[in-house]
C-alpha cells in the first residue's frame, strides 16, 4: 500500500494517514531530495531563475506538503502515537533544513542568481531569492530569533537530548506550535529549537 502522506496531488487524505507513515515518508522525500538538489548543483549549464530556483521551490512545497498534516495531526488530536511520530521526525527536518542552510553551492548559486536576475524579473521573484540569502546569513550567523552565534561544540541537537528531557521539549514544542502553527519551510524559520550544552571550560 501506497503511504498516503506522498500522495501531494491533492488535499491531504486524513482519514488515510496514519502516525507509522510520517517518518518513512519523511525519509523517502527527503532522501529523494537530495538526490535532485545534487543534481541541480552538479549541471554545468547557465543558471537562472527558472532552471534552478523553480524547481527548489517546488521540492521545498512538495516538503510542506509532506511535513504540515504531520505538524497539525500531532497538534489537534493529542494522541501518543502522533506525539512520538511527530518527536521522531522532527530531527529529520531539522538535519534536512541545516544541511540546506550550511550548503556552501547551494548558498553560492542563489547569489549567482541575484547577481544576474534579469531586468524584467518581477518583484515576488526578487523577493524570492533575497529572502533566501538574507535566511541563509541569519542562520549562518546564528542569529535566528535574536540568538547569538554558537560554537558548534555547544549545538545540542534533538536527537541527543536525554529522554528525562524529553517531557520539556515536548512542552516547548506546543508553545512553539502554538505561536507559529504550521509554518511553511519556504518561510525561512526552521521547524527546531536549538539547545544549548555547556562548553568546555
Amino acid at each position: 500500500m501506497s503511504n498516503p502522506l506522498l500522495d501531494t496531488t491533492a488535499l491531504p487524505r486524513f482519514d488515510d494517514i496514519r502516525p507509522e507513515h510520517a517518518e518513512p515518508a519523511l525519509r523517502e522525500l527527503i532522501a529523494a531530495h537530495r538526490g535532485k538538489l545534487a543534481k541541480i548543483l552538479d549541471d554545468p549549464a547557465p543558471r537562472n531563475f527558472l532552471s534552478f530556483v523553480t524547481p527548489l521551490e517546488e521540492m521545498s512545497h512538495e516538503l510542506n506538503r509532506v511535513w504540515s498534516p504531520v505538524s497539525h495531526l500531532q497538534s489537534v488530536l493529542e494522541d501518543p502515537a502522533w506525539r512520538e511520530a511527530y518527536n521522531a521526525s522532527l530531527p529529520l527536518m531539522t538535519e534536512h533544513a541545516t544541511e540546506l542552510s550550511q550548503n556552501k553551492n547551494l548558498q553560492q548559486a542563489y547569489q549567482q542568481i541575484a547577481d544576474n536576475m534579469p531586468q524584467d524579473a518581477t518583484p515576488s521573484m526578487q523577493m524570492l531569492v533575497d529572502q533566501e540569502l538574507r535566511t541563509q546569513t541569519i542562520v549562518e550567523e546564528g542569529r535566528l530569533f535574536g540568538q547569538v552565534a554558537v560554537p558548534d561544540h555547544q549545538v545540542l541537537r534533538p536527537e541527543e537530548v536525554e529522554p528525562e528531557d524529553r517531557e520539556g521539549e515536548d512542552h516547548l514544542a506546543d508553545v512553539v506550535q502554538t505561536s507559529l502553527g504550521d509554518v511553511p519551510l519556504e518561510s525561512g524559520l526552521l521547524p527546531t529549537c536549538v539547545a544549548i550544552r555547556p562548553g568546555p571550560n
